[in-house]
């Protein structure tokens, strides 16, 4: 058994002990070559006295009394081990309270003060080293646990105040140790955990220090620097993991409020997240959640969220900003992209925000592209619904407009092109252009259509107006031959063989309800204000280089199932004449016409009814009866015969009705072709047609007039053939021009 040196133990009421100048006080324990060395116990008396403290110990060095002297150190020294021993501990243990409501006593450790300008003494905690492969010394700070119903204690790392002008307050650095050939120590700052059941752990509350009128001090955090060829440290902020199926913690960056709690004047403290600087490339600011392996789990959401407000100032914006290049490359891009899906694709959502005042309205949703310079074009706007799959369709594309409210109007849909140049450049254009159908030759798949609807009206009002409308020229200058834009509506081309264009179609609404008549379809000429015309309206069949070209064809509506009911009407204006149809020559031979016009005044409706056949012979007359209806009729047929040479010539055949009998009456002039004899004729007589075979109804009158000579000769007379009358002229051999006119009236 080792022995053990004696403790050296000095109990007094009060111990003084005092070195000599020059020299030391030393206070060792007794050294043992086998056994534990000895102790040094320096310790204060227990007060007996239930109202007085402890007795205090004081370690105090003498002060120099030399100028530029240094004063005495206090040397706290355990003794070493041996070779297969520890080294011995410093324990410096303040009394305790043994009063119900008393105290322990505190442990200082306080460097000295420096004077002039020079610093105050340090305070050092350093572990010892480590053997050849042994870990250094820990330094644990502990604060004292809670009673059974109190709180543990604080711990506190305060750097001093600076004190007068501009000097700065100390600083508090905790760094690990750095590693020679392996990696450096961490440092971990870990709140107590909560060991009762709901209870929470601690806090761990990171400050930057109050300025007085000046900044509030910043809280920096910082990876540790890359000095080889590897990566910089990063900074990573983890919240407490939650045992399943608990939340786990959050991790909240909050911008410091102002006073009062945020409810004083001033702005709140900003939020700032900037990745680092690089030659090549900044770092990228990633905001993700995890990957989730588990088949059941979704990913977390990401948030952002401006706060609430319940004043009058608005609520916090969301801006999403790339930053500005100043050289020759391109600016950074904004891309929202949802994740791909095995499942239903998922959508991107804006919404602006609701109005909640009476009448506030509600956000905008603007989406602007940037500007051009020089001559680049301004930047795009793409909407693009999903492309299908394999046999599905491909995605819509919306456009809708906000509802109106119970009085309110539905909110308009405004697509605009962009403004020409101030000097010479063209207005934006409008393009709607649907999706063409690209499938196999072989399969006859039709392109996509573009339709303009206007909204329904489900109440006692008409549905929505479709207005189409050129551009109006806003030049004022008087010599400004400046038109308005045109409105050009235009069928698809055909690039097929024996394939025709697309057609252009324009339709009123269909009436649906009881005496719900259909829509019209107006198409006006523009109004002149000035003292220009107003404008045409022009409807035109197309071209063609080799065929005919296209009709105009006007179709008036009509009963189903029943006759036409209604009219085409060309209708004089507003306070106008009866209006000219027009015929206009050959486009080669001017612009004269032939025109059609009603009365300036009618007592009523008049209806003339076109024949419904072609004439049956030449020189046949239009017939119109009570009723307006037109029919072809013989009752005035002219015939000209010229160089007529011979005798019994027919000239002129005229249809009799079957079971008609007529009256006919023949003029006739007659000129020598070579010479100047002429004649005139007058034959009178009748004719009638029974079963098909047509007879002289008794003798014909025939009177003449002639110059005498060779004219005398010549013979005009009346003769039959099945049902038709003849009319037959004798030249005598001779040539002779014939001009024959035939009045004919049958019953």
């Amino acid at each position: 058994m080792p022995v053990l040196h004696s403790d050296l133990v000095i109990n007094a009421a009060g111990v003084d002990i005092v070195g000599a100048p020059d020299v030391g006080v030393t206070i060792r324990g007794g050294v043992e070559d086998t056994g534990f060395s000895g102790n040094v116990l320096i310790q204060a008396g227990a007060n007996t006295t239930s109202a007085a403290n402890g007795a205090p110990i004081a370690l105090i060095a003498s002060a120099s009394g030399a100028t530029g002297g240094t004063g005495g150190s206090i040397f706290a020294t355990a003794g070493d081990g041996g070779s297969a021993g520890n080294g011995g501990p410093v324990q410096i243990t303040s009394g305790s309270a043994t009063g119900g409501d008393m105290t322990g006593g505190d442990v200082h450790l306080t460097s000295g003060d420096g004077d002039g300008t020079g610093a105050g003494g340090l305070i050092f905690l350093e572990g010892g080293t480590g053997g050849a492969t042994g870990a250094g010394a820990t330094i644990d700070i502990i604060a004292g646990p809670g009673g059974a119903a109190g709180v543990g204690g604080p711990i506190n790392i305060t750097a001093g105040v600076g004190n007068g002008g501009a000097n700065l307050g100390g600083g508090v650095v905790i760094t690990a140790g750095a590693g020679s050939s392996a990696n450096g120590g961490a440092v971990g700052i870990t709140a107590g955990a909560g060991n009762k059941e709901g209870n929470t752990g601690g806090n761990v509350d990171i400050t930057g220090g109050a300025g007085n009128s000046g900044a509030g001090g910043s809280v920096n955090i910082t990876g540790g620097l890359n000095g080889g060829s590897g990566v910089g440290g990063a900074v990573n902020l983890t919240g407490g993991e939650g045992p399943s199926p608990f939340f786990p913690g959050d991790i909240n960056i909050d911008g410091g409020a102002t006073a009062t709690g945020g409810t004083g004047p001033g702005v709140g403290g900003d939020v700032n997240i900037t990745s680092g600087q690089g030659g090549f490339s900044s770092g990228a600011v990633n905001i993700q959640s995890p990957v989730q392996t588990v088949g059941i789990a979704g990913s977390g959401d990401v948030n952002i969220d401006t706060g609430d407000t319940v004043g009058s100032a608005p609520s916090g914006s969301i801006i999403l900003t790339t930053g500005t290049n100043t050289g020759s490359a391109a600016s950074g891009q904004i891309n929202l992209n949802v994740g791909d899906s095995t499942g239903q694709g998922q959508p991107i959502t804006l919404d602006a925000g609701d109005a909640g005042g009476a009448a506030a309205g509600g956000g905008r949703i603007d989406l602007t592209a940037g500007a051009g310079a020089g001559t680049g074009l301004g930047g795009e706007i793409e909407l693009n619904a999903g492309i299908g799959g394999a046999t599905g369709n491909g995605g819509v594309v919306d456009i809708n407009a906000g509802r109106g409210g119970a009085k309110g109007d539905g909110g308009d849909v405004t697509i605009n092109a962009g403004l020409g140049g101030t000097n010479s450049g063209d207005g934006g254009s409008i393009t709607l252009t649907a999706g063409n159908a690209t499938g196999a030759t072989t399969v006859n798949r039709n392109p996509g259509t573009v339709s303009i609807d206007a909204g329904n009206s489900t109440g006692n009002v008409r549905g929505g107006d479709i207005d189409i409308t050129g551009g109006d020229s806003l030049t004022t200058a008087a010599n400004a031959a400046a038109l308005g834009g045109d409105v050009n509506i235009m069928g698809g081309q055909a690039n097929n063989i024996s394939v025709d264009a697309g057609m252009v179609n324009i339709t009123g609404g269909t009436g649906n309800a009881n005496n719900a008549g259909g829509g019209d379809v107006n198409v006006t000429g523009g109004i002149s204000n000035a003292s220009g015309f107003g404008g045409d309206v022009n409807i035109t069949g197309g071209e063609s280089p080799s065929a005919f070209g296209g009709t105009v064809s006007i179709t008036p509506g009509f009963r189903t199932g029943g006759a036409t009911q209604t009219n085409v009407i060309l209708a004089a204006p507003t306070g106008g004449v009866a209006p000219i149809l027009a015929f206009r020559e050959d486009d080669a031979n001017g612009t004269n016409f032939v025109g059609l016009r009603a009365p300036a005044t009618l007592g009523g409706n008049a209806t003339f009814t076109l024949p419904a056949a072609a004439p049956p012979s030449p020189g046949a007359s239009i017939v119109v009866d009570s009723s307006g209806i037109m029919t072809m009729d013989t009752v005035n047929q002219i015939t000209s015969l010229n160089d007529s040479t011979g005798a019994a010539t027919v000239a002129l055949t005229v249809a009799i009705t079957t079971g008609a009998t007529a009256v006919f009456e023949v003029f006739a002039a007659a000129r020598e072709e070579a010479g100047t004899e002429s004649a005139a004729f007058r034959l009178f007589g009748g004719v009638e047609n029974t079963a098909g075979t047509a007879a002289i109804v008794g003798a014909t009158v025939l009177d003449r007039t002639d110059d005498g000579g060779a004219s005398a000769d010549w013979g005009i007379s009346a003769g039959v053939t099945a049902g038709s009358l003849t009319i037959i002229v004798d030249n005598d051999a001779e040539t002779v021009d014939w001009k024959i006119r035939v009045n004919i009236t049958e019953i």
